[in-house]
């Protein structure tokens, strides 16, 4: 996925990605990475799927200190990756049903790429979002609708 030629947005921003060894969480360390952020991926194990750019730390994290700390999560969708792919197919099989059905049902048209939730916390680290702190954004392609 491009990143909309926005480099450097990130440029001089710090983050820390848990679980961004693989999937989704890689997804979201390189996107932050191509911005200019440093990032520090926190996860039990590293992988060689992990951004090379990134600092891996070992360990479960439990706690961020920071007094401006903003705190917010992301809720993806159904999202291609090598972590829940596996798990979409054992689910359609198991209901008896073709798996592309579950896509047909996103507004959008099609699944989620890691790249796609990668956006989604790039916009929550940057400066565009200074002011947004404790939200959950769902990022689902349209498939939970809310207003």
């Amino acid at each position: 996925m491009e990143s909309h030629g926005i480099m450097n947005e990130l440029a001089g921003k710090r983050a820390l990605v848990t679980e961004g060894t693989y999937g989704i969480g890689a997804g979201i360390a390189q996107r932050l990475i191509d911005g200019g952020a440093s990032v520090v991926i926190a996860a039990r194990s590293e992988s060689p799927s992990a951004p090379a750019r990134a600092k891996f730390v070992g360990g479960d994290v439990t706690s961020v200190a920071g007094a401006q700390a903003r705190v917010n999560t992301v809720t993806p969708g159904l999202v291609e990756s090598p972590g829940s792919d596996p798990l979409r197919q054992k689910v359609a099989a198991a209901a008896g049903f073709d798996p592309a059905m579950m896509i047909r049902g996103i507004p959008l048209g099609r699944a989620g790429q890691p790249a796609d939730i990668g956006e989604a916390v790039a916009f929550l680290v940057s400066a565009r979002a200074a002011y947004v702190t404790g939200v959950d954004l769902v990022v689902d392609g349209g498939l939970n609708p809310a207003v």
